[in-house]
């Protein structure tokens, strides 16, 4: 009986996690745009979970891909193409609107706009 208020109350913090975790995940789907040290790409969230990320840069022609899932406002993004396949990278969502998408991995940030 001692724990009861203990398991409600995690209960609940897992429910409110999954709940904005379902928000994230309906508001990434779509195309951003990411410019970072004179390049640009585009990556495309879709929503059975996969992405594409294409350079915008003449130069550079590697389209990289793979699947995606947001966990704990946490981005986690797997590597299926090239020599990155089986790469899991993580990145911590600061700000997600319809227009924004900013986020960390451990550094730098990196800020995409529709």
């Amino acid at each position: 009986m001692k724990f009861t208020p203990i398991i409600v109350a995690l209960s609940l913090l897992l429910t409110a996690c999954s709940r904005q975790d379902a928000k994230l995940s309906k508001q990434i789907i779509g195309s951003w745009t990411n410019t970072n040290h004179g390049k640009s790409s585009t990556i495309i969230y879709a929503p059975d979970s996969s992405f594409s990320m294409i350079p915008q840069t003449p130069s550079d022609t590697n389209v990289l891909s793979g699947i995606w899932q947001i966990k704990d406002s946490i981005l986690i993004v797997t590597f299926t193409n090239s020599s990155f396949a089986g790469v899991e990278v993580r990145y911590h969502i600061n700000r997600l609107d319809s227009h924004h998408f900013e986020f960390e991995e451990v550094s730098p940030t990196h800020k995409f706009q529709r």
